[in-house]
């Protein structure tokens, strides 16, 4: 019972993590939100409120401590970005397209932290389906589960 639990648990975070990695390719792509307020991007929204819960779901797992750290440095970022766009100026402009690349490069970092958490964990899911079923099923399982795997 408990491994349907840790199961379905992972099942959640897999499917909130894709939906976060999908947000920041979107930023990577579209790091310039079209507002005033930089925060009220979608893509920042998610990735932010990611970041405010980080610690009651990132800390469950070691592997994800990079991604915290990667969000509360996007965080910082964004509110860097929010500042200057109180300002004008050549200094304000040349500081907001930095900042903005920062936010692209973050957004990148982030992406790619999700995505070795979902390879780890297919992984690890992958191993753990193969040792299971190892002993009790025959080569054309074992190979149907390589199949969905590869999918």
């Amino acid at each position: 019972m408990e491994a349907a639990a840790a199961k379905e648990e992972n099942q959640q975070v897999l499917k909130v993590l894709e939906a976060l990695k999908q947000a920041s390719h979107d930023l990577h792509s579209n790091p310039i939100p079209k507002s005033s307020d930089s925060s009220n991007s979608s893509a920042i929204k998610a990735l932010l409120e990611l970041q405010t819960e980080s610690n009651s779901i990132l800390s469950t797992d070691p592997c994800l401590s990079t991604l915290s750290h990667h969000l509360t440095s996007l965080k910082s970022i964004v509110e860097s970005l929010d500042k200057s766009r109180s300002r004008h100026g050549l200094r304000s402009f040349l500081t907001r397209r930095v900042t903005t690349h920062e936010i692209s490069r973050v957004a990148v970092s982030i992406e790619s932290e999700i995505q070795a958490w979902i390879d780890r964990e297919s992984i690890d899911n992958l191993v753990r389906a193969l040792n299971q079923s190892s002993s009790s099923t025959d080569d054309q399982s074992l190979i149907q589960m390589l199949i969905n795997f590869e999918i």
